[in-house]
Formats: structure tokens, C-alpha cells, sequence
């Protein structure tokens, strides 16, 4: 939904690879924020605060929430 935003032609198969670890069974935050760059996209870490996240979708900017499922 991101990368539709940025107007980049890409589908979700050609974003597996570099993004979902078999082996993990998700993603790290370091993928999460270098494959973006492969397609022009910046991505950077918002502090984790509600505000800031209400801050950009209030702009319109898409924002792509990690969640960490893997401490209790």
C-alpha cells in the first residue's frame, strides 16, 4: 500500500524476498527500512508516540506500523 502510494510500480511478491524471513517468520526493522530505498521510497522511524503517528496520517503520509509479536 505504500509503494501504491508513492506512485511505484511494484507488487507484494517482488517485496517478499527482501522483507519476510522464512526463518524468523516476519521481518526485521532493518528490512523494513532498507527495501524502501531499493524503490526511491524513504522510510525512517517516527519516536513512539501516538502523536506522531497521528501527526503524518493527519498530513496524508502513509505509515506502516512494526509490531513486534515476538516478546511477551
Amino acid at each position: 500500500m505504500v509503494t501504491s502510494w508513492a506512485r511505484v510500480p511494484v507488487v507484494p511478491e517482488q517485496l517478499t524476498p527482501g522483507l519476510f524471513l522464512p526463518d524468523k517468520k516476519g521481518s526485521l526493522q532493518v528490512e523494513m527500512m532498507a527495501v524502501p530505498r531499493q524503490y526511491g521510497i524513504l522510510a525512517y522511524a517516527l519516536a513512539p508516540q501516538l502523536a506522531d503517528l497521528l501527526h503524518e496520517v493527519s498530513a496524508g503520509h502513509p505509515v506502516l506500523v512494526f509490531q513486534n509479536l515476538a516478546l511477551s
